[in-house]
């Protein structure tokens, strides 16, 4: 058999190509892949479950980064409370203006004193309607004299 035969016979076959001028056919094999619709649905479900799982949960962790904010003016408020009551006859003020600080406006809390503050609450926080999660509408935060925190009313996430 010649090589111009062997050629037109491997080009003849369907399926056959030769890589080379020696002759020797090589079959290259082309398929297409891909993802069925099962496949598809079934990693929709998983991620839609993943989300229903950790969603809840990065709104405790969103809110009680916003806490944050509030644990830190309310610890200000209560030097400051502390130190008006040395200088002031061991009473409590209701006022802000006279404390010895500067009390801007919070991002995610709005702060006052109580009309009546005592050693059991010196300083009060209130969530207002700012990035609220759900479930984090109007609670209040109260800090004592020892520096505790803690939830006066409505529902708290998890003080740290």
């Amino acid at each position: 058999m010649n090589s111009n035969n062997s050629s037109d016979l491997i080009n003849s076959i369907k399926g056959w190509t030769p890589l080379e001028t020696t002759g020797q056919p090589v079959k290259i094999k082309m398929s297409l892949t891909g993802f069925t619709l099962t496949e598809l649905l079934i990693a929709l479900v998983i991620v839609g479950i993943l989300a229903g799982i950790g969603l809840p949960k990065y709104g405790r962790v969103l809110e009680k980064s916003r806490q944050a904010e509030a644990i830190t003016i309310l610890g200000a408020m209560r030097g400051a409370q502390l130190r008006y009551y040395v200088d002031n006859s061991n009473s409590y003020t209701s006022n802000t203006v006279n404390l010895d600080i500067e009390l801007s406006a919070g991002k995610f809390f709005n702060y006052t004193l109580p009309a009546s503050p005592s050693d059991s609450s010196l300083a009060l926080a209130t969530r207002n309607a700012v990035s609220q999660t759900s479930g984090s509408s109007g609670y209040r935060l109260q800090i004592n004299r020892d520096g505790v925190v803690s939830c006066k009313s409505g529902t708290c996430v998890d003080i740290p």
